[in-house]
């Protein structure tokens, strides 16, 4: 007989709808979440939570404007560092999501599953530039680690749940789908000012190439952890890869989905973004719009 998996509750439609975050986690509709969590916590011994639109909440910025920005602000330290130097905010952009492409095409598969990773995707940004690694690979990983820090924001509420499982004796991890490995997830936690000390792992696609999406990273989680999957409840904002795959792997899940608002908002700054780097000459780039 087939698993049946519940994807929308009350919880997950009332979130979905709320104009953005605040709307939801600010009000007293939440205590049937927490209800909710307290439940499942009972069951499992391991909490784990996903970081990016989960433990640290995104704006309404899209992931094409975000490496516009940092774009922007390389060309600037760029600049400062040798003022001959000539670039456009428009190539280093394209020189950022095409280098991101090129690492996940040419990353080695583990168990089917590729994953680009940022020192790699930096070191190909910065050749296909024509410039040295040194300065101008710190100079843009410094460039983008200030601007994801600027505009990502802790979750308060995530974070009473933190504490709450830590407070009922929980190992509390991270887990997370993401070009950064862990030590550069857990620096971006700490600068939106949620201390990592009560989080005993944090783990990274970047650095075990199977992902959560897969289902693969969750049996790699519990292994590492020697956790039954069933004593393991997930939370995070994607359906496929923070509960569907987790539910198929046999985790208890709760999701928890970005507002349709605020992925409204992302997709308009998406294709203002391409509308603006059209200009005279189209920019094809190999970056996927916001899916609401």
């Amino acid at each position: 007989m087939a698993t049946e998996i519940a994807t929308y509750g009350r919880e997950e439609r009332e979130i979905y709808d709320a104009p953005d975050y605040d709307s939801y986690y600010g009000s007293p509709r939440t205590e049937r979440l927490v209800e909710r969590f307290e439940t499942l916590l009972e069951r499992v011994d391991v909490c784990s939570f996903d970081v990016f639109d989960t433990v640290l909440q995104r704006d309404g910025r899209s992931e094409l404007e975000r490496f516009g920005d940092v774009a922007a602000e390389f060309v600037r330290r760029a600049g400062r560092e040798d003022p001959e130097l000539r670039l456009s905010q428009r190539t280093c952009l394209s020189a950022r999501v095409l280098s991101a492409s090129t690492a996940y095409q040419m990353s080695p598969p583990v168990k089917g599953c590729r994953e680009g990773r940022f020192p790699e995707i930096v070191q190909n940004l910065v050749a296909s530039l024509s410039l040295p690694g040194d300065p101008y690979e710190r100079l843009w990983r410094e460039a983008e680690f200030e601007i994801e820090a600027a505009q990502l924001r802790g979750a308060p509420f995530i974070e009473n749940l933190i504490d709450l499982a830590v407070a009922r004796g929980k190992t509390v991890i991270f887990i997370s789908d993401m070009y950064l490995p862990g030590e550069d997830i857990a620096r971006l936690v700490e600068a939106c000012g949620i201390g990592t000390g009560k989080v005993a792992r944090i783990f990274s696609s970047a650095d075990t190439v199977v992902s959560k999406r897969s289902g693969l990273l969750y049996d790699h989680v519990c292994a590492e952890l020697e956790v039954a999957p069933g004593k393991m409840l997930h939370l995070g904002d994607s359906l496929e890869g923070d509960f569907i795959a987790a539910k198929r792997r046999g985790l208890e899940a709760i999701h928890l989905p970005v507002p349709r608002a605020l992925m409204q908002k992302r997709l308009e700054s998406h294709r203002s973004m391409l509308a603006g780097l059209a200009g005279e000459d189209p920019l094809p780039l190999p970056i996927g719009a916001p899916v609401l």
